[in-house]
């Protein structure tokens, strides 16, 4: 300091903006504050916290609550520790609570600057047992260091007790220029001594900074309600999920004493009233991964099918491999449980979906931040999934039983591109212990992870676990086809040795030579050859296999296979003419073949077709992915064109948002459609559809073409009215195939009406239109393939090439069902009638 400058003791000085600046760089959100105090209570051996909110709209009137039943906080403990910055209180020592010795969560004193960053008004009220003016606990703790929490609660409750009151106002402490010139703004007092009040603390949070919104409502909601793991991912497995063994009966979430009770988190006020979807998730999902890596050990794998899987996939099966941890010394070592669920998700639960899958993080119990939130890909599950291409190696470290290693070994890159899946796919959970992420170092936000060697150690462990079982679900994909292909030979030669002992018997009781040689005389054996000769066939039954199963026959697609086959049938028909009727009924095997024949050809007339549509198919697939991507964006352009409050928003951007809005509906109503027709699972299980709500269904994916062409749709299926068993996909493309069909005939104010009834035998639908008019009585060309006069091209409704209708008649013929034009009913052009007989 310079000559004049000043006089005095030099010292350092804070200012009170360090409260703020604290608050902002520690605490990265509204929902991190109050997981923070949460944290507390946790630390001060709570059993019990109850989370309310009220008003939280308003912010000038709104409260935040946090109420534990923990030891409180004696006069001491509230100036050393919740007064102090940067308190050193849980620092030191064992880093133990001193009923139930668990592991500390906190440790840099950011509570405070949580309440400071969720409200202007700070109120706390805590009752602590005392033994003279130090805490209870802590001098039972120290006078036995091995004695039980129940013991240690028993002494406690008979204890006389203390109750310490303050109020914080942060806008006036802040008013003062540095935290030692403070003179108002804290009002404190302290009441030693028997007091009958309830042991624990209550923070209240008031005149908050900002209004709370849904979505900041929802934030907190979705962390907090994870605060205690789902029991799906921390508790035992139900052996309705799966009776597979697992790695371990529960992972160990917490480094606490064994008679640690835990802690429950109730919600109340603006935070109570939400949905629940875990159970449903243990039902649908069709694996699970559990991970044990422990210090000492190699990290262990076990890919397990659930009951959900197994009924998908009889082939699938339990596989469990080790492989060398990649920071054996450091670590981290944790326990992980990961449910992989392939189907489509029901549309109530989407939104709950979307925002609760992923692999999430837990330190001690508690959510680590980001990992696991929508958009995170901490294991680069979503840029896999884009790729999908590229080599998928498999670890030549790893260890197990040697014909699970061979059979994994033997998927190639594209058997596991296919199962490749996004992270909205996955529900999991990697448990971390304080003791175990000892070499993981906390952001100073709170928020994740500094992303060093020993970060990478963590993800590397967890991606090679969701590989593996990637590679184990695709390995029982491959396995059930070889299976079913086997089923196939194994049928075939059951054939061909039918057809070869027949041929054999009736050779044996006709043209067996007199001599009892069992040869024919040489020239039935000459005309024999010179007539096979002619028709460039072999006499050995394996040849003729070979012909029609063959790798030219098989490479051309199935139906030249199948059509090869009935020529190796004819061949073998061919040499059973001479045997009278009596014996091989060889007339009545004729006519068979020939209609095998025929339908064979047509088989192969529709093939080129099946091709298209199968690419056709790999494009929507695709489709369907990338319109579900577009609906946040379509979300996140609506909000960005949000006006401010106070300010006039430009007549442009008015009309920008609602086009944004209209946009945002219509990619939610055609992913909605899309998802629900499109998905694998819609062909997983036949069940009873509800008839009106699969028509409404339909109708979203239509809705906007039918508005433009002035088409009105009209649902008059009764509501109570079910199919027969069927898969949802296929009702939904007979549904779109008639309904666009409809459209277009009824552009230009018609109507498309939408009509059901039910009888004895099943349920019949009939779907009518204005417009065009088709005589039934020469509609039948219709269904023919390619059969169509559309030229015109709607990006809602296609061209139109004539696969409609035949696609149609195949998806119902497969139900045993008819479809037809039928005479329309009054002020109707023309009515299609599909009937689904039970």
């Amino acid at each position: 300091m310079g000559e004049g400058e000043g006089e005095g003791e030099i010292e350092f000085s804070v200012d009170t903006g360090l409260f703020r600046q604290l608050g902002e760089l520690l605490v990265g959100r509204d929902s991190t504050a109050l997981v923070e105090l949460v944290k507390n209570a946790y630390d001060a051996d709570a059993t019990s916290v109850v989370l309310a909110g009220y008003d939280l709209d308003r912010p000038e009137i709104a409260r935040l609550v946090v109420t534990d039943n923990g030891n409180g906080m004696t006069e001491a403990q509230f100036r050393r520790g919740f007064l102090r910055l940067a308190s050193r209180g849980k620092a030191g020592g064992a880093r133990r609570s001193p009923v139930y010795r668990r592991r500390f969560t906190g440790e840099k004193g950011v509570g405070r600057l949580a309440a400071h960053k969720l409200g202007a008004h700070l109120s706390v009220t805590s009752v602590a047992a005392i033994g003279g003016r130090v805490p209870l606990t802590e001098v039972l703790r120290q006078a036995d260091p091995r004695a039980e929490p129940a013991q240690i609660i028993q002494q406690v409750m008979d204890a006389a007790r203390s109750v310490v009151s303050a109020k914080l106002d942060w806008d006036e402490i802040e008013k003062f220029d540095t935290i030692s010139s403070i003179t108002s703004g804290i009002e404190f007092a302290s009441t030693p001594g028997a007091s009958s009040a309830a042991l624990g603390t209550t923070l209240a949070v008031s005149r908050l900074r900002h209004a709370w919104g849904s979505l900041d409502i929802a934030d907190v909601v979705r962390q907090l309600t994870n605060f205690e793991p789902p029991a799906l991912l921390g508790s035992v497995l139900p052996r309705s999920i799966s009776a597979e063994t697992l790695l371990f009966k529960t992972p160990q979430i917490r480094d606490a004493h064994r008679s640690d009770p835990g802690m429950t988190l109730t919600l109340q006020g603006d935070f109570s009233a939400q949905e629940e979807y875990w159970a449903g998730i243990g039902k649908s999902a069709e694996w699970v991964l559990e991970i044990q890596a422990q210090k000492g050990h190699q990290v262990r794998y076990r890919m397990i099918p659930t009951r959900a899987g197994y009924a998908a996939n009889p082939a699938s099966r339990a596989i469990e491999v080790a492989a060398p941890h990649p920071a054996p010394d450091t670590g981290p070592f944790f326990d992980a449980r990961i449910f992989l669920r392939t189907g489509p998700v029901p549309s109530l639960e989407r939104k709950w979906h979307l925002t609760n899958s992923g692999v999430r993080v837990y330190l001690e119990g508690f959510r680590v931040l980001p990992y696991g939130e929508q958009g995170n890909d901490w294991l680069n599950l979503d840029l896999d999934y884009t790729r999908r291409a590229g080599r998928f190696e498999f670890d030549p470290l790893v260890t197990g039983p040697e014909e699970d290693l061979e059979a994994l070994r033997r998927m190639t890159s594209r058997d596991v591109s296919l199962r490749l899946m996004p992270n909205r796919n996955y529900f999991g959970a990697v448990f971390l212990t304080d003791s175990g992420a000892t070499a993981l170092r906390t952001l100073v936000n709170r928020e994740g992870f500094v992303p060093d060697q020993s970060f990478d150690a963590l993800a590397s462990t967890v991606r090679t676990g969701v590989d593996l079982l990637q590679r184990s679900w695709a390995l029982a994909s491959v396995e059930q086809k070889r299976a079913r292909a086997a089923l196939a030979r194994a049928s075939r030669d059951e054939t061909r040795a039918a057809i070869d002992s027949e041929k054999n018997e009736d050779v044996r009781g006709h043209g067996e030579p007199a001599d009892g040689s069992g040869q024919k005389q040489d020239g039935d054996k000459a005309e024999s050859d010179t007539s096979d000769e002619a028709a460039g066939l072999s006499d050995d039954p394996d040849e003729l296999w070979l012909r029609a199963s063959g790798s030219g026959a098989a490479s051309a697609g199935s139906a030249t296979e199948l059509k090869a086959a009935v020529d190796a049938v004819r061949t073998s028909f061919e040499r059973l003419r001479g045997l009278p009727e009596s014996i091989g009924e060889t007339r009545e095997l004729g006519q068979q073949i020939e209609a095998l024949q025929e339908a064979a050809d047509r088989l192969i007339e529709d093939a080129s077709m099946l091709r298209r549509l199968a690419s056709v198919g790999s494009q929507l697939a695709a489709f369907t992915h990338e319109i579900g991507h577009l609906v946040p964006v379509a979300i996140g352009a609506e909000r960005a064109l949000a006006p401010i409050d106070g300010q006039r928003w430009p007549s442009p951007a008015v009309e920008a948002r609602r086009a944004v809005a209209e946009l945002r509906r219509s990619l939610e109503r055609q992913a909605s459609y899309l998802v629900d027709a499109a998905s694998a699972s819609g062909r997983r299980r036949r069940v009873r559809q509800n008839l009106a709500e699969q028509v409404a269904i339909a109708f979203l994916g239509f809705s906007g073409a039918a508005a433009e062409r002035s088409v009105e749709l009209k649902n008059e299926v009764p509501p109570d009215h079910r199919t027969p068993p069927m898969f949802r996909a296929d009702l939904q493309a007979i549904l779109a195939n008639l309904l666009s069909n409809g459209i277009k005939a009824a552009s230009g104010g018609g109507t498309v009406v939408v009509r059901s009834a039910e009888f004895d035998g099943g349920t019949r639908m009939t779907v009518e239109n204005t417009g065009v008019a088709v005589e039934p009585a020469q509609a039948e060309d219709w269904f023919k393939p390619y059969a169509s006069t559309t030229v015109e091209v709607d990006l809602t409704l296609g061209q139109g090439v004539g696969l409609g209708l035949p696609i149609t008649r195949d998806l119902v013929t497969d139900y045993g069902g008819t479809v037809r034009f039928v005479r329309p009913s009054t002020a109707m052009s023309t009515a299609i009638e599909v009937v689904l007989p039970e």
